[in-house]
């Protein structure tokens, strides 16, 4: 019976000296790029993108970080552009972007 306690209480101490994994929290930002083409034209997770669904996906996103309990970049887009897309090209979606309430990052992209 001494050694059935002996071995019950160091189970209880083991079990009960281990955490749970913190949980990571990237501040909800999706880390999957639109891509801006030479042509203008915009790419999404390999799949075309117009500039209607972009302004769709801003908004939904706006929301979602407006409706946050925390703090958190759900409105923020990563970009990417291929090397010869011209600047101004760039620009209309950036400014499209936060025509709608929206955030490009500059450190992950355009």
């Amino acid at each position: 019976m001494k050694y059935f306690l002996a071995i019950l209480t160091l189970g209880l101490l083991i079990g009960c000296g281990q955490q749970e994994e913190p949980t990571v929290n990237n501040g909800g930002q999706d880390p999957r790029p639109i891509v801006i083409m030479k042509d203008g034209s915009l790419m999404f997770d390999s799949n075309p993108m117009s500039e209607a669904e972009l302004v769709t996906m801003i908004k939904e996103l706006v929301e979602k970080d407006y409706n946050s309990e925390s703090s958190s970049q759900h409105a923020t887009v990563i970009l990417e552009a291929e090397p010869e897309t011209s600047a101004d090209k760039i620009d209309r979606i950036k400014k499209l972007i936060r025509a709608n309430g929206g955030f490009s990052d500059p450190e992950k992209g355009l």
